[in-house]
């Protein structure tokens, strides 16, 4: 009697594991297989381009990125012409099937300027933006993503007169390719 008790128990348990993990599966697939994500943008969140690294997570129903790179923004001014180093951090969703994502995320960028060759104390702009565009990563490691990114506000953080920035919209777009691995 005890072992019949004991093979029922089992039984039970077996089956009842056996359909967890079924329910487990067939309601988390994995969006992205590939989440570690290395490639270059034109234009976008650093404005004339960056080099930059992504790591997606995958959830239920969606899958999320993150985002940091470094890029360079060119200016010029009465004295030199210089090369102001730009940092894009962005968080994005995507929603999709396979390879294919609509991807919708914010970001900003932070920029250091020095306005003269002789300033030492420098000024940080913030540049915030939006994202809304398409993401195409495939398993075989092919990342491409294409999107429509406005600067939605431009901060500078220790100027005195803060006439000309705020919050805006200047129309802006972006290219990105890559490699997922």
């Amino acid at each position: 009697m005890k072992n019949l008790a004991l093979a029922f128990a089992l039984s039970v348990m077996t089956i009842g594991s056996i359909q967890a993990q079924r329910k487990y599966n067939r309601y988390s697939p994995k969006k992205i297989k590939k989440v570690n994500s290395f490639f270059l943008e034109g234009g976008g969140n650093a404005v004339y381009g960056s080099v930059n690294y992504d790591r997606a997570f995958n959830f239920r129903k969606f899958a999320a990125s993150i985002r940091i790179g470094v890029g360079l923004f060119p200016a010029t001014n009465s004295e030199a012409n210089y090369l102001y180093p730009i940092i894009p951090l962005e968080g994005n969703l995507l929603f999709g099937k396979k390879n294919h994502f609509i991807e919708t995320g914010l970001g900003v960028s932070n920029m250091v300027v020095y306005r003269s060759i002789g300033q030492d104390t420098p000024k940080f702009i913030l540049l915030g933006f939006a994202r809304i565009g398409y993401r195409l990563q495939k398993a075989n490691g092919m990342f491409l993503r294409v999107g429509f990114t406005p600067i939605l506000m431009d901060i500078a953080i220790n100027e005195q007169t803060n006439n000309k920035r705020g919050f805006g919209f200047i129309p802006w777009a972006g290219i990105s390719i890559g490699e997922s691995f």
